[in-house]
């Protein structure tokens, strides 16, 4: 029994098995958008390292189970997602939070979070981390502001703005182009 990790389709996979074991090879493909043959592959690949096994309920029909190996690597593999991500959201709020800084430091005191989603959540949260009580921030899901004295933080590339009279930062942009050293 092979006991090396497993990979990206793999883990997809023993998801789907968790999810219903009496799906057919066909159904599981169509479920993951793999080829029929690449089903069959990784199937027996993790039938093999001892993570799935096969119970035949007739001729024709079998059922999939995870086995207590095949449970662990599903687990391990979805606490090694949460732990990149949660590193992730770390070092992008910290990102922003240094371009944030930077701004403070040239005098801009007002901000304006331009959107809904994770990254204007998570800009609100660099904001409130940054703890300088001068600082005063609103949040707007359209870029209809004409505050010329506030920095519009953009953080849906697509948003449309309404006019250009409130200086802007993409943070998007800002966060891709970010360098350590800055």
């Amino acid at each position: 029994m092979d006991n090396s990790g497993i990979g990206e389709k793999e883990y997809k996979l023993l998801s789907q098995v968790s999810k219903d074991p009496a799906g057919t090879q066909r159904e599981i493909s169509r479920q993951l958008g793999f080829s029929l043959g690449m089903t069959n592959l990784l199937l027996k690949r993790l039938i093999r390292k001892g993570y799935i096994k096969i119970s035949q309920l007739n001729r024709r029909k079998v059922k999939y189970f995870l086995t207590p190996a095949g449970i662990a690597q599903k687990i391990k593999r979805t606490h090694q997602y949460l732990s990149y991500t949660f590193h992730s959201l770390k070092e992008i709020r910290a990102k922003i939070q240094t371009l944030l800084l930077e701004e403070y430091r040239k005098g801009r005191r007002k901000f304006i979070i331009l959107g809904n989603g994770e990254l204007a959540d998570i800009t609100e949260i660099a904001l409130r981390n940054l703890s300088k009580k001068d600082i005063k921030y609103s949040k707007v899901a359209k870029g209809e502001t004409d505050d010329a004295n506030s920095l519009l933080l953009i953080t849906n590339p697509k948003q449309e703005i309404k006019n250009d009279k409130t200086p802007s930062l993409n943070l998007l942009d800002a966060i891709a182009n970010f360098n350590i050293s800055s």
